[in-house]
């Protein structure tokens, strides 16, 4: 499904930008404002199967009619392009809409390239496209974090940790264990008490050796959040970090 394409591709990619002598423009009605423009933001996220939900405006003059938006995606030395599922009139404003990507992406940097054409409505003479190129960073669309880690007076520990996640996921759970020599422990917190809203939550976690108690010091600990569809309960996405704390009195 994945074509190599490398950096050769990104330099034919960003030749075939400068060559329109601007990064999101196409025809000039009458020399002033392009005829069609299109926009990436440097802001995309993660979305199910590894797919990337990226974000795009467009507009284009009355008169004329969108014909296609071809959408290229590359990272790591790979690129896929697909025709964007759109649907807007020319009437000369700005229309927002998202795009989801094809599966096989990861969270981090990659590139999007974005060519928009555009038709006259009374000869069907198409115009030159509109293009834009853009570096964006694919959000995750779950993170998790540890906080501080205080020793109990029964040699169990209270752990904070922080988690987020994006809409509209839902969370399946936050798994958390810590191990320190000979003791250890674990805990589970399910979607009632995290919400999937875009920001960061503090979770408080209470966990209990199952072998000799916790001690102060350094301890460590691996978290794993998973996130579900919420209406096929398909896994969306599983963060995980793994670090050492430290349990304090």
């Amino acid at each position: 499904m994945r074509a190599p394409r490398g950096r050769r591709g990104l330099a034919v990619i960003a030749l075939a930008l400068i060559a329109t002598g601007t990064t999101a423009g196409a025809a000039q009605a009458g020399g002033g404002r392009p005829a069609a423009q299109v926009d990436i933001s440097p802001f995309a996220k993660e979305f199910q199967r590894g797919a990337m939900l990226v974000h795009l405006s467009a507009r284009c003059d009355a008169g004329n009619t969108v014909q296609e938006l071809i959408i290229e995606y590359s990272q790591n030395g790979f690129t896929i392009s697909q025709p964007a599922a759109i649907d807007f009139v020319c009437d000369g404003r700005w229309h927002r809409f998202d795009e989801i990507g094809p599966e096989a992406f990861e969270p981090g940097p990659a590139d999007v390239a974005a060519r928009l054409t555009i038709i006259d409505e009374v000869t069907g003479d198409p115009l030159p496209q509109a293009v834009d190129w853009q570096r964006v960073w694919v959000e995750p669309a779950a993170k998790v974090k540890f906080g501080n880690a205080r020793l109990a007076e029964d040699g169990s520990i209270v752990l904070t940790t922080w988690a987020r996640c994006d809409q509209p996921w839902v969370v399946q759970e936050l798994y958390v264990e810590v191990a320190q020599g000979t003791a250890s422990g674990s805990a589970v917190r399910t979607d009632e008490f995290i919400p999937c809203d875009d920001r960061w939550h503090r979770v408080v976690l209470p966990i209990a050796s199952v072998g000799t108690p916790f001690q102060r010091g350094a301890a460590d600990a691996s978290a794993y959040l998973t996130v579900l569809d919420p209406l096929s309960f398909d896994p969306v996405a599983q963060a995980q970090q793994f670090v050492s704390v430290r349990i304090r009195g």
